[in-house]
């Protein structure tokens, strides 16, 4: 077995370890930037040509070319935010020499992978796609032109894991270009030129970019039989491809497209053209609606000429645009940003190292526009990797170096994520080869820790000598409560602190650091009575009670001795009547017996009385009862 094919086998063996990490210090949070580390442990080859999709959550791919002694290999490694950098493999098929490997990222934790790879004839297009929880799947060949050698491929992706690819296919007569287009669930579609048109002379050096939500902008450089143009085209999922459009028509022959787009469609693209005397810096803006503008000098230095610009947009659609500007005998980065409304402003010098040139300047933009640009640059003995920040409230902020350790740099790639954290890629000369190394920009965290006070409640009343206060905090962080150090638990964030009382008002300050040095604090305030004095107060109160109730209780009695009154004056009165109904009865029966005939009227009379003198009987039984009256008797007969 050649040494090529064991190194193969070797790397293949990675998919199965894909959760051990190859080293820690990616995983830095200190702010910004950390130490450089290398991403790939395999020193019998070089690496080359790297590239990087940083997503927002800031985990990221990178994909490089590496020399294996036979050929060239595709290699990826893995950033997983908050770990580090994985282990690198390799992802093509192992056989044939690669070149012009892209990588993109869709936002959900997938990834796809473009290169160009010969089968010892040709050079062929080939994709791979990266599947969260799963790894790297089994390369495809996304064209199918066997006659005739494709190169130099480009793409993107949006953010529903449909990706599209664009290369340089040769026809046989001329240079063109291709497109396949990858549809989630479905795979990839055949391979054509998709609404590019037939071309009358070569094309070269395709850019592709997309705004996330299904439309594509692709630009690339096309000679017209006397010079290079710019040309453009747009692909919609919806529609396809729409018509080429020239989106420049100056004199002299262009170089070095490079396009972006924002999250509602429009486009920017750059590149650098002849006058006849120079390279200057080009630029055009397509607008939704409006299509493209006409294309803007938007460098204007005299003394000598711009090349190789690199374009990034936010999502408000604000770009800024990177190159390689000659002045004197000493090649400088310089930047320039557009602003919707208002236009290019001046171009600025974003670095001012006198030692030696740059090169390979790129520049990488998140959605609410922090940009970093990343470039190579001499120190007179070595090529170094430099960076500048750029944030909408600053500006730029001053080149540093990313590294500056022993052995040349090249080719250096940067992606940025939401939060304003970005990772910086390169080759590097270690063991006399081009190891790939990484380096990482942290954002310095200026956000307080979280802080919630659970117990006491805010103007609790307490009788006893201490109160336990607990709550919640960030994870990690120091939280103090009256001065004194609290534990915080390391995986929830829960604190619980007791704290001793003196009678009166107490104030319970807590205040949280984070390990960024953040704080907060708040203050809660709890009373303590001795338990003596509350006795006392709970007496008092139960006094007042009582004093209450006896209050009560007497008005309650003077009603009743009314109402006894009352009773008294009709059992009075009804023993009043009593006495002379008993007179009466006594003088009906002493009355002879033929009185008693005289007439119906007295015998209805007598009725009449001795049915009310039972009524009478009936209440007053009513109101004194049963036991003060004697058993009822017959009443007299009237025969």
């Amino acid at each position: 077995m050649t040494m090529r094919r064991s190194v193969v086998l070797l790397c293949a063996l990675s998919f199965c370890v894909l959760a051990l990490p190859l080293d820690y210090a990616g995983a830095s949070t200190v702010p910004g930037w950390g130490t450089p580390v290398l991403i790939e442990d395999y020193h019998e080859g070089g690496g080359f040509l790297p590239d990087i999709a940083v997503d927002g959550d800031g985990n990221a791919f990178a994909v490089w070319n590496q020399y294996y002694g036979a050929g060239y290999s595709v290699m990826a490694n893995r950033y997983v935010a908050g770990n580090g950098w994985m282990t690198a493999e390799i992802i093509d098929l192992g056989w044939g020499t690669t070149g012009s490997p892209k990588v993109v990222s869709d936002g959900r934790g997938n990834a796809f992978a473009t290169w160009q790879q010969s089968d010892g004839i040709r050079t062929n297009i080939w994709a791979c796609r990266y599947v969260q929880d799963f790894g790297w799947e089994v390369p495809e060949l996304v064209e199918t032109n066997d006659a005739f050698p494709a190169i130099d491929p480009a793409i993107a992706v949006d953010s529903y894991g449909n990706a599209l690819v664009v290369w340089i296919q040769n026809d046989g007569t001329y240079l063109t270009v291709y497109s396949s287009r990858y549809t989630d669930g479905v795979g990839w579609e055949y391979a054509g030129l998709a609404g590019f048109g037939l071309m009358e002379e070569d094309a070269n050096l395709p850019d592709l970019a997309g705004d996330g939500s299904g439309t594509f902008t692709a630009v690339w450089m096309q000679d017209d039989g006397t010079r290079s143009n710019i040309r453009a085209n747009r692909y919609n999922i919806d529609t396809g491809w729409e018509t080429v459009a020239l989106i420049e028509t100056g004199d002299g022959t262009v170089m070095g497209p490079s396009v972006a787009m924002d999250s509602s469609g429009n486009a920017m693209t750059t590149w650098y053209q002849y006058d006849g005397l120079r390279y200057n810096i080009y630029a055009n803006r397509y607008e939704v609606g409006s299509g493209w503008g006409a294309a803007t000098l938007i460098e204007n230095m005299d003394d000598g000429y711009a090349e190789w610009p690199s374009v990034g947009m936010d999502d408000e659609g604000n770009a800024i645009v990177v190159w390689r500007q000659w002045v004197d005998i000493r090649a400088n980065a310089m930047a320039n940003r557009y602003v919707p409304g208002v236009g290019w402003g001046d171009p600025e010098y974003i670095e001012s190292y006198e030692a030696g040139h740059v090169r390979d300047v790129r520049v990488a933009v998140n959605g609410d526009g922090v940009a970093f640009a990343v470039w190579n640059q001499y120190d007179s003995t070595y090529d170094d990797v430099w960076s500048n920040r750029y944030t909408p409230d600053t500006g730029w902020e001053g080149a540093v170096s990313v590294e500056s350790s022993p052995g040349s740099c090249a080719s250096a790639a940067i992606g940025v994520d939401d939060g304003g954290n970005a990772i910086a890629v390169w080759g590097q000369v270690e063991y006399d080869f081009e190891s790939m190394f990484a380096n990482r920009f942290v954002v310095a965290d200026v956000t307080p820790p979280p802080l919630a006070v659970t117990s006491p409640l805010d103007g609790a009343t307490t009788t006893m000598p201490s109160v336990t206060v607990s709550g919640e905090t960030e994870p990690g962080a120091e939280l103090y409560v009256n001065g004194l150090l609290a534990h915080v638990d390391d995986s929830t964030g829960e604190f619980v602190a007791v704290v001793p009382l003196v009678e009166g008002t107490n104030d319970i300050v807590i205040t949280a650091f984070d390990t960024e040095g953040n704080s907060v604090a708040t203050t809660i305030t709890v009373t303590y009575e001795e338990p003596e004095y509350a006795l006392d107060t709970n007496l008092t109160a139960l006094q007042e009670e009582m004093a209450l109730l006896q209050e009560g209780n007497a008005a309650l009695l003077e009603q009743l001795n009314s109402t006894q009154d009352m009773l008294d004056d009709v059992m009075d009165r009804l023993d009043a009547a009593e006495e002379e109904l008993d007179q009466a009865e006594r003088e009906i029966d002493s009355m002879p017996t033929s009185s008693l005939v005289f007439g119906a009227a007295g015998a209805i009379a007598a009725i009449l009385f001795i049915v009310m003198l039972a009524m009478y009987i009936g209440l007053r039984k009513q109101m004194r009862g049963a036991d003060d009256f004697p058993e009822e008797s017959e009443p007299p007969s009237t025969e």
